[in-house]
């Protein structure tokens, strides 16, 4: 549905609320069954205005139109608003995914240069630590190994390389915990809610106790 009919339909419902809250304590008292409120407000729809109002009982035709229109209208723009926080949840998955996607090609570029560093670095590591632990050797040898094996290029090489590690492992650790996904969703949902979030501050449910309750609360808040 296009912004400007769902701007349309929330106008009407607005003005359908207006109505139904003015005449809500009749309804209560009249207790009138659905399908009897149904069958009076597609009379009234079926109708002219100027064939309406010479009808007997009229008010009691309009009073279920009101409720009839009210309902009906709610039950569309719920849907509606259903329906856009479907898409924006597939439309969300489906660029998550795609930057996942690219992430990790990216990841394995970054990858690449620093396991070859690492395994140069392991290998003179390893020969170090053959002469060091080793009884072949004086301790001025050595000290003199180690002095040598820290100014080596291979190990300055993988002390620049630090930087891109830890970068590494902050994008690991996101997607691993699945922050960008919820990020991705924040960011979807204010798109949202510029389309159908006025949606929420009119709508209504009937047998839907737990939901009307928390929709009242929220219709409270915004008014606040």
């Amino acid at each position: 549905m296009k912004v400007k009919v769902i701007r349309e339909n929330i106008a009407h419902l607005k003005y359908l609320k207006n109505k139904y809250e003015q005449v809500l304590m009749v309804l209560q008292a009249l207790d009138l069954s659905p399908s009897f409120t149904e069958e009076l407000a597609l009379q009234v729809m079926r109708s002219r205005s100027f064939q309406v109002k010479h009808w007997k009982n009229r008010n009691l035709y309009l009073l279920c139109f009101i409720e009839y229109q009210y309902f009906h209208l709610s039950d569309i723009l719920t849907q509606t608003f259903i329906n856009a926080v479907e898409q924006n949840v597939n439309l969300c998955e489906k660029t998550y995914k795609q930057k996942r996607h690219m992430e990790g090609e990216a990841t394995l570029t970054q990858l690449v240069p620093i396991l070859e560093s690492y395994l140069l670095e392991g290998e003179l590591i390893e020969q170090m630590q053959n002469i060091v632990l080793g009884l072949n050797h004086t301790q001025e040898q050595k000290l003199k190994v180690l002095a040598t094996g820290l100014r080596e290029k291979v190990t300055e090489d993988f002390i620049k390389l630090l930087p891109s590690v830890r970068d590494l492992y902050h994008q690991s650790s996101r997607q691993i915990k699945d922050e960008g996904y919820f990020e991705q969703i924040a960011a979807g949902s204010q798109k949202m809610q510029a389309k159908v979030g006025d949606i929420l501050r009119y709508i209504s449910f009937s047998g839907e106790k737990h939901l009307q309750e928390a929709i009242d609360f929220y219709q409270k808040k915004r008014r606040k």
